[in-house]
C-alpha cells in the first residue's frame, strides 16, 4: 500500500548539458501538476553519470515563471538550505526512487496559479545553487513544467491576489527558528513583523522592524520562534495602503513651492466637492472639504 500525501514529480538534474531540459523519470515526460493541489518535486543532481556533491552548496533554489517569458514575474519559488539536503545520496537509491538530494514541497495555495483561461499552461522551471566557497550563484538546469486544471472545487479556489504574502499559509519556522524565502536580487520587498517573528536576514543586513528592503541576493532568511507559525508577511511588489499612498502624495505635493497665497485644490470625480489644502497667514494648516462653488 502506498501513502499519497501530495502529487509527485521526480527529475534528474543534468548539469553537464545546459540544453537538456528536465524530464520526470516517473512519467518520462515534462513534470506536471494539478492546479490548486499539493505537489512535491523530488530532485537528484548529476554530472553525467556522477552524483554532484551538494555539500558544496549553501542552498538550492527552485523558481517557476511563464515558459515563453522566462524573466517574467515569479509564480512559485522555494529555497532549501544545505542542512536539509541529502549529501549522501547513492546511485542505487536514486534508481530505486527511495531517496533524492532534496524535495521541494508546494501547498495547494502555492500551486493555485492563473490558468489564463486554458486547461493546461506551460511554465518554466529552473534550479540554481549558491556555492558555499565562492558565494556565487550557478544554474543547475531548467525545463518545461506543465500545470493542469482539474476542475475540482474550482469555485472554492480563489486566485491569489497580486501582492499577496509570499509565505505559504500555515507555514512554520524550522526547528532552528528559520525559514528561507526565494527573492529576486535588486527588487523591493516589504516585510511585516508578527508575534512569532524576530528578524529578517537580507545578505549583510539584519532587519528587526517592519519595513521595506532591497534584496541583496536570491533568498532571505526569516527568523522567529522555533517550530512556531510564521506570523510575518513578505510581499512584492511593495504595495501601499490607501492611507500610506495619500500620505506619500501629500508629502510630494508639499515639496512643490506654490506662489504666495495659492492653495492646493482637489476636485471630486462628480465635480460637486473639492478639498482645499495649504497654510494660513497665521501659520496654521488648511485642510478641509467643501462644496464646489457654483
Amino acid at each position: 500500500m502506498v501513502s499519497l500525501k501530495r502529487n509527485r514529480s521526480r527529475i534528474k538534474v543534468e548539469t553537464k548539458n545546459p540544453l537538456e531540459e528536465f524530464s520526470d523519470v516517473i512519467i518520462n515526460g515534462a513534470p506536471a501538476f494539478w492546479r490548486g493541489a499539493a505537489w512535491q518535486l523530488e530532485f537528484g543532481i548529476f554530472n553525467g553519470d556522477e552524483i554532484v556533491n551538494v555539500a558544496d552548496f549553501d542552498s538550492i533554489t527552485c523558481e517557476v515563471r511563464d515558459y515563453t517569458e522566462r524573466t517574467s514575474n515569479l509564480l512559485m519559488a522555494q529555497t532549501i538550505p544545505v542542512v536539509e539536503l541529502n549529501a549522501n545520496l547513492a546511485a542505487s537509491e536514486w534508481t530505486a526512487r527511495t531517496a533524492q538530494h532534496g524535495i521541494f514541497e508546494f501547498t495547494g495555495a502555492e500551486t493555485n496559479l492563473d490558468m489564463k483561461g486554458k486547461n493546461q499552461r506551460e511554465l518554466w522551471l529552473v534550479l540554481s545553487a549558491l556555492v558555499d566557497e565562492t558565494s556565487e550563484q550557478i544554474t543547475l538546469g531548467g525545463g518545461k513544467l506543465i500545470i493542469c486544471e482539474d476542475g475540482s472545487l474550482i469555485d472554492q479556489r480563489a486566485i491569489p491576489p497580486l501582492g499577496a504574502s509570499m509565505i505559504p499559509l500555515n507555514q512554520t519556522y524550522s526547528g532552528a527558528g528559520q525559514y528561507v524565502a526565494a527573492v529576486v536580487a535588486g527588487r523591493n520587498y516589504r516585510w511585516t513583523k508578527g508575534a512569532n517573528d524576530t528578524s529578517l536576514t537580507n545578505g549583510t543586513e539584519t532587519i528587526v522592524a517592519s519595513g521595506t528592503f532591497i534584496a541583496q541576493g536570491v533568498s532571505v532568511t526569516l527568523n522567529g520562534t522555533a517550530s512556531a507559525l510564521i506570523t510575518a508577511t513578505l510581499r512584492h511588489p511593495d504595495y501601499l495602503s490607501s492611507e500610506e499612498s495619500d500620505a506619500r502624495y501629500l508629502r510630494n505635493v508639499a515639496k512643490v513651492i506654490k506662489p504666495k497665497g495659492q492653495l492646493e485644490i482637489f476636485h471630486s470625480e462628480n465635480g460637486l466637492w473639492r478639498r482645499v489644502t495649504g497654510v494660513s497667514n497665521e501659520g496654521l494648516p488648511i485642510d478641509h472639504v467643501e462644496p464646489t462653488p457654483v
